[in-house]
């Protein structure tokens, strides 16, 4: 099924600072909406005594069926935002609503239906870089039982650095850890604290996301209403369903594919097919050569092959060369007494053997 998205997850964090006030409006519906898992009593008002700012993920492509579940790396905080609270000023986080936007030419955003992309769950973080950090971790049984790796062997965690480890320095959070599985509830269900409650946070100013999400779009749909697509064979949810099997992760036997060029070495004659220019000639030695020092250049020589060439040294470097020289012939080949093979081990004990072809019998040289 043809054709891409392109969509960003949006977070808005509604905050309170201790000294300022400002008007906040719900970013998803009208004031007191939000009630998926809330009482009628709740109130699931932002209100108006409250200010907000967006951050946006990095941007999102898919195809149908394609699962989206990586970490977006450090995406910085607005600059007026990172300046406000910035030299150990606090922040209040009273409650924060997330939305899938797509952008339109004129720059608008337009909320991606729950049909087209299906938000199964995500995490994010909001640190001060400046003394945390997300780090990987090695699973532990602890971790495994959390399922906080989901069968993996590391999972990211959240380490502060640049303190002293006791209550006193650490009384203001330098990191907070947002996480949600309720899916595609995501945009109506209520992310706030009761009044007068609120999350700190000293001077933050990086924002970390890691969506799942899963491409259910049809490419057929016009609109939000749901159309069925194609299923992998051990979904057991039936096309007349209403929502699509895709969303509780059916097993799948479609592989990503990688392509890659296939590279030999030549000692003699010309090229059947010639490597094309100078980064496909550098990341070829690299990939039929090993070696453990790879000297690479960009030369003018009539000496040397036209094109792409490379040579071992005696200490087992492999020398890569990049040849804009031409003749007529356009490649130069060196003559018997010039030509010399090698080959190259690397372990606890390292090995180069070198053969130079000559009229006479071949010398093998073992370093």
């Amino acid at each position: 099924m043809p054709g891409f998205q392109t969509i960003l997850v949006v977070l808005s964090s509604l905050v309170t600072t201790l000294f300022d006030h400002a008007i906040a409006k719900n970013m998803n519906g009208a004031p007191g909406q939000c009630k998926i898992a809330n009482s009628d009593t709740f109130d699931t008002d932002y209100g108006d005594e409250r200010e907000y700012f967006d951050v946006y993920s990095k941007r999102i492509k898919t195809v149908y069926s394609q699962v989206h579940w990586i970490d977006h790396g450090d995406i910085p905080l607005p600059e007026d935002i990172v300046t406000r609270f910035t030299d150990g000023t606090i922040m209040a986080v009273t409650g924060y609503e997330v939305d899938q936007v797509r952008m339109t030419d004129s720059g608008d955003e337009i909320p991606v239906p729950v049909t087209w992309a299906y938000p199964h769950h995500y995490e994010a973080f909001l640190l001060n870089s400046k003394k945390s950090r997300l780090v990987k971790k090695k699973v532990t049984d602890t971790t495994a039982k959390l399922r906080m790796s989901h069968g993996g062997d590391e999972h990211w965690m959240a380490e502060v650095f640049g303190v002293e480890d006791d209550s006193s320095t650490l009384e203001i959070p330098q990191v907070h850890f947002f996480s949600e599985g309720n899916g595609g509830e995501m945009r109506m269900s209520y992310h706030g604290y009761p009044k007068n409650y609120a999350q700190v946070i000293e001077s933050p100013d990086t924002f970390h996301v890691i969506p799942m999400q899963i491409d259910t779009w049809n490419r057929n749909m016009k609109d939000a209403t749901y159309l069925p697509g194609p299923l992998p064979k051990s979904s057991r949810i039936p096309s007349e369903a209403g929502y699509n099997g895709l969303l509780e992760c059916p097993c799948t036997d479609r592989l990503p594919k990688e392509w890659a060029m296939t590279y030999t070495l030549a000692d003699t004659g010309d090229c059947t097919s010639r490597v094309q220019n100078a980064t496909e000639c550098f990341a070829a030695t690299k990939q039929i050569i090993p070696s453990d020092q790879y000297h690479i250049k960009t030369v003018v020589d009539e000496f040397l092959p036209s094109g792409c060439s490379v040579s071992l040294g005696e200490d087992g470097s492999a020398n890569c060369y990049w040849n804009t020289y031409t003749t007529e012939k356009e490649s130069a080949v060196r003559s018997n007494e010039d030509t010399k093979v090698a080959g190259v081990a690397l372990g606890v004990v390292n090995l180069t053997v070198s053969m130079a072809a000559m009229d006479s019998t071949d010398a093998v040289q073992i370093k």
